[in-house]
């Protein structure tokens, strides 16, 4: 092959590579559970989301539970769609997956860390478990160990360059939300602040 040939196919190659990788986009959303994620994900409506939980809402235990979603997870990827993850941020292996996942997928991936007062949150989890058909409860007394826990887990990937950064909203004000007001209210944490402005 041309040397221009071979240049010129290099080039494309990267070019198309990139648009991939622009043209789709995935969300993780975490945060403990009523803190809120359903509802900021109801501000991306071009987004398909995925969530154990749907099947856990549902009735069913964890395995079925994590059946339906790695399904609804390889559908949303196959057929290229914009999506979002809704998922606690506890385990730490769950975000190091989402960001394997996006990187394998070529996927644009932001995360968001949704934050809420525990007395809130446990406020909103015990109304909706009154109509709820999960078989498995949450611990309401161990929210604001959990928040502490999200934190430490994505600071850690953060510092590891297992992620490139993450965004923090505050939904302790139960605002009525639109998608421009949810993006500006996110702030970056402060410790990525501080090393931001030592470079």
């Amino acid at each position: 092959m041309p040397k221009r040939s071979r240049d010129e196919y290099i080039i494309n190659f990267y070019r198309s590579k990139k648009a991939k990788t622009t043209n789709k986009k995935a969300i993780l959303l975490v945060g403990t559970p009523g803190s809120g994620k359903s509802t900021v994900a109801k501000l991306f409506p071009d987004y398909t989301v995925i969530s154990r939980d749907k099947g856990i809402d549902k009735g069913k235990d964890w395995i079925d539970a994590q059946i339906l979603f790695t399904k609804e997870k390889n559908d949303v990827i196959r057929n290229n769609k914009n999506f979002i993850w809704d998922t606690t941020g506890i385990n730490k292996n769950d975000i190091v997956h989402m960001v394997n996942v996006c990187n394998q997928h070529d996927y644009q991936l932001s995360i968001y860390f949704v934050q809420c007062d525990s007395d809130i949150t446990k406020e909103r989890i015990i109304k909706r478990e009154k109509t709820s058909k999960r078989k498995y409860k949450i611990n309401v007394d161990n929210l604001c160990n959990d928040q502490i826990q999200i934190e430490r887990n994505l600071n850690q990937l953060y510092v590891h360059k297992k992620i490139k950064g993450y965004k923090i909203f505050d939904n302790s004000l139960n605002k009525k939300l639109t998608n421009t007001l949810f993006m500006r209210s996110c702030s970056d944490p402060g410790f990525m602040k501080k090393l931001s402005s030592k470079i």
